[in-house]
């Protein structure tokens, strides 16, 4: 039995090889992801290559050839004979035996529970986007050639994770100390919990990184009153002013496009749009108050039910803006001050949302904007 290890890229780079080099008729046995180092607890961003484990087992015909046909060179059949042994330790026995000993290790790994043949059905059982879920079929049927769609964790499994994550964008920490402070306005409706985003940020900045926060919260009369203003002074002083501006959605039209120019006169690094999981409902028009100030970065509070964490990459995906920031309740805890604040990982988010599919908890769409 033929079993090769194959590293590439992707998985789909992986298959392809596969298929190339061992042909139509090799299975595969495992998959691992490689994530290099990053200097950073959750490594957001690390570069990863993928190891696909492939089996190959010898045609019937050969290895009867080999066992009753004609001597081959260097074949069992040219040494002395030895009945016992050969009955024992010969080429059928010695590739059953092997195949016994893989398949025994393949019965070891962790495989996870599959979600039916049907897995796309699954999908939208879950809640996801019929978007995405149209997505992943067109991509699929373009790798459908080299993948098998009834095996879920070695195939299935691996292919939809690297295809998800590939079109998610994540933003790494602020790392470096800045030259001048770094302008971060955060914008969002009444019950974003934007308030306790910019809280915890700037405090863990602070005490943790040690950097000279600055955080400023915005009424609604300031910008007419020209109250508040990013100057050169401050920004020599503070390595990172957040400012939070008013609940959108308590803003006439003549307001908003007042906040937007006073913005835009800012040129802020980054402008956060924060929306709470728990008002997925009106995430549509929500996002259309916040639009026309053209985020950058889309943070995610009150991820606290199955299916918010694909709430929070939906959301991500259908604006196209780089998800940086998770909130997610605590145990039993309530309000914003029992939320852990968390930069995202795509891959750690992605597998979160696969286990609520393989585990049945997705949280149904329909019912998700009905609450």
């Amino acid at each position: 039995m033929k079993v090769r290890d194959f590293v590439a890229d992707s998985f789909a780079q992986a298959f392809a090889r596969i298929r190339q080099e061992m042909g139509p008729d090799a299975y595969i046995v495992a998959t691992r992801t490689i994530r290099r180092s990053w200097p950073w607890p959750r490594s957001a961003g690390a570069p990863a290559r993928v190891v696909v484990t492939a089996a190959l087992p010898p045609a019937a015909k050969d290895l009867g050839s080999n066992v009753a046909g004609s001597p081959q060179p260097g074949s069992w059949s040219q040494r002395p004979s030895r009945p016992a042994e050969d009955a024992a330790n010969g080429p059928a026995s010695m590739v059953q035996a092997e195949a016994g000993s893989l398949e025994k290790e393949v019965e070891k790994e962790d495989v996870r529970p599959s979600p039916g043949p049907g897995w796309l059905e699954r999908l939208q059982q879950a809640g996801w986007r019929e978007e995405i879920i149209s997505w992943l079929e067109k991509e699929w049927q373009r790798q459908a050639a080299v993948l098998d769609p009834d095996d879920w964790s070695h195939c299935v499994r691996p292919w939809l994770k690297e295809e998800l994550i590939s079109r998610v964008t994540t933003s790494p920490p602020w790392l470096d100390l800045p030259d001048q402070a770094l302008l971060v306005v955060a914008l969002g409706a009444k019950g974003s919990g934007k308030e306790g985003v910019g809280r915890q940020v700037t405090d863990s900045y602070r005490q943790i990184v040690g950097w000279r926060t600055c955080p400023v919260q915005l009424s609604l009369g300031d910008v007419e009153q020209g109250r508040w203003q990013p100057t050169a002074r401050s920004r020599r002083l503070h390595d990172l002013i957040w400012v939070e501006l008013p609940d959108l959605d308590a803003l006439t039209p003549p307001q908003a496009s007042a906040w937007v120019r006073q913005v835009r006169s800012w040129h802020p690094d980054e402008i956060h749009w924060v929306i709470s999981a728990a008002r997925a409902a009106e995430a549509d028009s929500l996002w259309q108050l916040a639009a026309p100030f053209a985020p950058t970065h889309l943070t995610v509070t009150d991820a606290q039910q199955p299916g918010d964490s694909i709430f929070a990459y939906e959301q991500a995906w259908k604006t196209g803006l780089a998800l940086r920031f998770l909130g997610r309740h605590r145990p039993g805890g309530t309000g914003e001050e029992s939320q852990d604040l968390e930069i995202v990982d795509g891959a750690e988010l992605v597998e979160t949302m696969i286990a609520e599919v393989e585990a049945g908890s997705g949280k149904p769409s329909e019912i998700r904007r009905e609450v």
